[in-house]
């Protein structure tokens, strides 16, 4: 009996030296609703949506402060409020993600009722095209200020996620009011198809070849296979469950990750027999999510229960629940997998914690 209580004790301990470890060290003021993070491919900068504040916010990751603001000037159009279902007055220059390019030189970003992406150059070239945006761009470093305007390429109704392709030739952007994706040639900065998909397409990522890309179809039950290479032909749909938002591809191409808003749960399908390996449930509307490079965790961000959850991704099992502040929404990870950055919708801030394995 001793040696059987040894044992597990022993167990525990493993399990517990094994646990991750997740500090809260920073709090951050955004703008307003920051709609979403992402973190440069060389680790050195955060960029934050913010939606309502119609502006894109720069960090430095090694400072965690703010050290720029593009901010747009706000011309007249149509919005949507998503709880009362009708059409409001809003503005066109409303940044909802955005994406990067030759090593964060190019930052890709949305405009939420503008139907088209623009293109931050940051060495902040200006561009003269009719179709450009206006922006003054405040160097808070260096106390300055200049206005110059970035290039645009048109897309469908309400564009929201912007996703580059791993090689860099294509920017994907998932048009929510329209039904389709519009592709997008990045070199020439010019839309060349429109892939129709099933119903209000959110997440988007890409096989780590380049060779295909998976849609998520919020106002369904599939994610859409697109063969890349051939025109960007649409191949089938995987039923993965119902009200699918956002999806991320495993480093290594095996598997895809999925959270569905309304069945409350995280999903890992295997993209080699297109089946779905197991589902659980995670909370009340599940937004966000990022995983580690090496494909053992995922940091969850749970919207309608104000909290941050951690699967294992090998055993599909909850091993942490920390709380966030007021529905969080937008994370990004840093290339080390260190440090987890997060944002809170309806708080104006954004929270970074380190991670310790």
């Amino acid at each position: 009996m001793k040696r059987f209580f040894a044992v597990i004790f022993l167990l525990v301990l493993v399990i517990n030296l094994n646990a991750i470890e997740i500090n809260l060290i920073k709090k951050l003021l955004t703008g307003n609703a920051p709609k979403s993070v992402e973190i440069t491919a060389d680790g050195k900068y955060a960029y934050v949506n913010n939606l309502e504040s119609c502006a894109l916010w720069k960090y430095s990751v090694a400072d965690k402060k703010v050290i720029k603001k593009i901010e747009f000037f706000k011309t007249s159009a149509k919005g949507y409020n998503y709880e009362t279902k009708e059409e409001i007055n809003s503005y066109a220059e409303k940044p909802v993600e955005c994406d990067f390019a030759e090593g964060g030189r190019f930052v890709y970003l949305s405009l939420h009722n503008g139907e088209m992406i623009v293109a931050y150059d940051t060495m902040e070239t200006d561009c003269t095209d009719k179709t450009a945006k206006k922006v003054k761009i405040k160097d808070l470093e260096n106390n300055t200020e200049k206005i110059i305007h970035l290039k645009s390429a048109k897309t469908g109704k309400t564009p929201k996620i912007v996703k580059v392709s791993p090689d860099e030739k294509w920017i994907y952007v998932a048009n929510w009011f329209t039904d389709n994706v519009t592709v997008i040639d990045r070199e020439k900065f010019e839309p060349v198809k429109t892939i129709p998909v099933v119903h209000i397409p959110r997440g988007i990522d890409f096989s780590p070849d380049s060779k295909y890309a998976y849609i998520v179809n919020m106002g369904g039950l599939t994610m859409t296979k697109i063969d890349i290479a051939d025109n960007h032909k649409k191949l089938n749909e995987i039923t993965i469950g119902l009200n699918p938002r956002h999806i991320v591809i495993s480093t290594d191409g095996k598997y895809a990750y999925t959270t569905h808003n309304s069945e409350r749960i995280f999903v890992k399908t295997d993209l080699a027999t297109e089946k779905k390996v197991k589902s659980i449930d995670i909370g009340t509307k599940p937004r966000s999510f990022v995983i580690t490079s090496d494909n053992k965790y995922a940091f969850i961000l749970v919207y309608e229960e104000d909290k941050l959850v951690v699967v294992n991704l090998e055993t599909m099992t909850v091993e942490k629940t920390l709380k966030t502040g007021l529905k969080p929404i937008g994370a990004a990870i840093t290339p080390d997998n260190k440090e987890l950055w997060l944002t809170n919708y309806f708080e104006g801030t954004m929270y970074v914690y380190s991670l310790d394995y």
